[in-house]
């Protein structure tokens, strides 16, 4: 990722647990928004699952309405232009059973359910939508059973968005 070795780049993963709370999870996401408004002219931030995953997880298994963090993103964007326009978010989906079957290699897996084929395709359906509601600039990328083409495929994507 020669493109991004002008600053040190830092992964974050987001996870919540289930006994989240509405408030705790918005000052989370409102603070993660700042953390990449005051830390971009210093790093690059990799992100994984972050507020998007909010607006799924929080309909399907916290019983409250997630879409909140839709408007977190509307005055990021309103706040900070010049730094959304250096934020690019990568979305990577897979079918429901491609996803299932990796989960169960791995014996990891974030779903609440992991081996219900409903339940999984019900998700997918949610982050789709999720990512393709969000105001941010966003590249979905759809695979076919593996990961391998997927690092190629965002890496180009980086280069293109950075012209």
């Amino acid at each position: 990722m020669a493109e991004m070795k002008d600053k040190p780049v830092h992964f974050v993963h987001y996870e919540g647990c289930k006994d989240d709370t509405l408030e705790y999870n918005r000052r989370q996401y409102e603070d993660m928004f700042d953390l990449f408004a005051e830390g971009c002219d210093k790093r690059h931030f990799i992100i994984d699952r972050p507020h998007v995953g909010e607006s799924v997880w929080a309909k399907l298994y916290k019983q409250y309405d997630g879409s909140y963090v839709f408007d977190l993103e509307r005055d990021f964007i309103i706040a900070y232009p010049d730094v959304h326009a250096q934020t690019l978010q990568f979305f990577i989906f897979d079918t429901a059973t491609n996803m299932l079957d990796r989960e169960a290699k791995r014996k990891e897996g974030y779903s609440y359910n992991q081996t219900d084929i409903v339940q999984k395709q019900l998700e997918l359906d949610l982050y789709v939508r999720a990512a393709e509601k969000s105001s941010l600039n966003t590249r979905i990328i759809w695979l076919d059973g593996s990961f391998d083409e997927a690092y190629e495929i965002i890496l180009q994507k980086i280069k293109d968005f950075a012209v």
